[in-house]
């Protein structure tokens, strides 16, 4: 049995989440799209959020999108942390 189906949101805009998961164009909208989805399904929702200097600020709106969900049940917030090539690459850019 699953309690949750985690969905990552790491921004209120897609300039805000193409600084940490690059290279997908409208990935707020798809995430937009499952959400509504899975409401409809009455299907649990943890919202995951990776926190960085490029969104740390964007909480608050963050909260507002997520909020207009009757299905998320709990939003988990990680801290950044620079692992593997990609994360150590970028890790002066999102401390």
């Amino acid at each position: 049995m699953v309690d949750f189906i985690g969905i990552p949101i790491d921004g209120s805009t897609d300039e805000i989440i193409q600084l940490f998961r690059r290279g997908r164009k409208n990935f707020l909208d798809e995430q937009l799209k499952v959400l509504s989805f899975l409401e409809k399904i009455n299907a649990t929702v943890c919202i995951n959020t990776v926190l960085h200097s490029g969104n740390f600020n964007d909480l608050n709106n963050i909260h507002s999108i997520i909020s207009r969900f009757n299905n998320v049940r709990k939003w988990q917030i990680f801290e950044f942390m620079p692992i593997g090539e990609l994360g150590y690459k970028n890790k002066k850019s999102m401390k």
